[in-house]
């Protein structure tokens, strides 16, 4: 049977084996039929009823699905650039939500500035933020308001929230990353200054550069758990590690490069081990680093890289490209067109904000890929084949950041409609139980101290794994088969009504109601 829903087609096969043996209590033949017939039609309304559920295995996405929430506009029609109000948003350059207190943290690019989301607030469209970092307050959205400092930023592209609270900002046009401690905890705009600055001396310089202390356009970062920073160092095509980077004080020096074979060179490349304006990584939870490599239309996998002691490793992988010298753009389940943002989720998966198509795509077990293998699945798009501009509740036009939360919710910054969207997994419904029917009468009569009982069973969104029956409330014992199932009632009393009791059992453990069966034994 083809189940289709939301324009997705899944493949569900069920087969419920026919009637074969006539059974030797003399059932009524018209009866029989009508509760065989109507096993079938119930088990078939339920299969089309729940044909998602039984068809994934799991909460999942899918393809093409609808976001659920919209920050920064009121509503998902809307995408006019507004005045810096708490509700609007002027471009988005990344999402993150802290995984201890559930804040939504939104990089407002376009008005120079992050912005910070209660929980509650996160999942509302058009909701008020709480606390904004990089402006004295919620309507100003100039550049280096009051000047270069540790409370100011220009054009903020990337940021991550750690474990302790901390916000780390790219701060692109300012050559440098920004850290604020305790961004999660209660603030007042008093309190928002930087605590530490990366790619700089101190606070009031902003000159790019290509040295082992210096950055040129930095565009996003990721802290390991281990505590060590990376930094996606875009006009010097490459990425930084800094280890142990917290107690390293301003401007500290690089730990290791990736991208270039020292700290000082800076050209692109389409390489093994080039790169051509990396615009995003992560690190994921077998310690491979993940690079958005835009210029060359791909992602690029270094395996082990928190171990990795010498500058300029070789990927380990690619994706968006077959070979790692291709940098062709391509819309198709394989290609890539300006990747601007990845993510891996806690099962492997990676997430890509495929800017220059419009979409966002996914890779299941990425990590496992062979080198330009397909994509698992698309949002923003109908199909693989469509990279067209949309403003709907579906849609996007030139994503950039892009976060799976630990609540299976996906936030994809939808940069040129102005806002962030939230994508949530469906939660599929609760199984069934399973269902079962009698052959013959409820009420039957016999002169032998056994009696074989048969019926139907099945399970619309699992299998069947027994049944099981008992007599006169004693031990439950197994039937025969599944369906048709052939139950044996023994030890009948004479003279006396014996209460028989069938059910069936699926996969789940849950257990269909009880066919009852009256027996008197002459």
């Amino acid at each position: 049977m083809q189940i289709s829903i939301a324009g997705i087609g899944f493949q569900r096969r069920k087969t419920v084996h026919p009637r074969k043996n006539a059974i030797s209590a003399r059932p009524n033949p018209v009866a029989t039929r009508i509760s065989c017939m109507r096993l079938f039609i119930l088990l078939a309304s339920v299969s089309v009823a729940i044909g998602f559920a039984a068809s994934a295995a799991a909460q999942d996405f899918q393809n093409f699905q609808a976001a659920d929430v919209v920050i920064g506009k009121p509503d998902f029609t809307t995408n006019t650039p507004t005045t810096p109000l708490t509700t609007n948003i002027g471009s988005t350059g990344d999402s993150f939500v802290d995984p201890t207190s559930g804040k939504l943290f939104v990089c407002d690019e376009g008005n120079n500035r992050v912005l910070r989301f209660s929980s509650s607030a996160a999942a509302a469209n058009g909701a008020a933020a709480e606390a904004v970092f990089g402006q004295p307050d919620f309507v100003t959205g100039t550049a280096n308001t009051g000047g270069v400092s540790a409370t100011s930023m220009s054009d903020p592209v990337g940021i991550f929230v750690d474990s302790a609270g901390r916000l780390w900002v790219a701060d692109s046009d300012n050559n440098r990353v920004l850290r604020f401690d305790g961004a999660t905890g209660p603030v007042t705009l008093a309190t928002l200054t930087a605590d530490q600055v990366i790619g700089q001396p101190g606070f009031v310089t902003f000159a790019g550069g290509t040295t082992a202390i210096a950055l040129s356009n930095p565009l996003d970062v990721w802290l390991d758990g281990s505590g060590n920073l990376w930094i996606a160092d875009a006009f010097n095509n490459r990425v930084l590690r800094y280890d142990a980077v917290v107690g390293l004080g301003n401007g500290p020096a690089v730990t290791r490069v990736f991208g270039q074979g020292n700290a000082i060179s800076g050209g692109a490349a389409t390489s093994q081990t080039g790169m051509s304006n990396p615009f995003a990584l992560c690190i994921d939870g077998s310690g491979n680093l993940w690079v958005a490599d835009e210029g060359n239309n791909r992602v690029l996998r270094f395996a082990g890289a928190a171990a990795v002691a010498l500058d300029g490793p070789a990927a380990s992988g690619v994706l968006g490209q077959t070979l790692f010298t291709a940098q062709a753009p391509g819309l198709t389940q394989s290609g890539l067109n300006s990747p601007r943002g990845v993510s891996v989720n806690s099962g492997g998966r990676l997430w890509v904000s495929d800017h220059g198509n419009n979409r966002a795509v996914w890779f299941d077990a990425a990590a496992t890929k062979a080198d330009g293998g397909l994509a698992d699945g698309v949002l923003g798009q109908p199909n693989f084949a469509t990279g067209v501009v949309g403003l709907t509740q579906k849609t996007l036009d030139s994503p950039q950041g892009i976060f799976e939360d630990s609540a299976n919710h996906l936030w994809i910054s939808d940069t040129n409609n102005h806002r962030a969207l939230r994508f949530t997994a469906p939660v599929p419904p609760a199984p069934k139980p399973p269902l079962i029917s009698l052959r013959g009468s409820t009420k039957r009569t016999t002169t032998a101290s056994k009696l074989l009982i048969t019926g139907l069973s099945g399970d619309a969104d699992g299998t069947v794994v027994a049944v099981k029956g008992n007599v006169n409330s004693g031990s439950y014992t197994t039937a025969k088969n599944i369906s048709p199932w052939k139950f044996t009632a023994r030890h009948l009393v004479r003279g006396e009504a014996n209460h028989i009791k069938i059910r069936a059992i699926d996969n789940d453990g849950l257990k269909s109601e009880f066919v009852r069966v009256t027996v008197t034994r002459n």
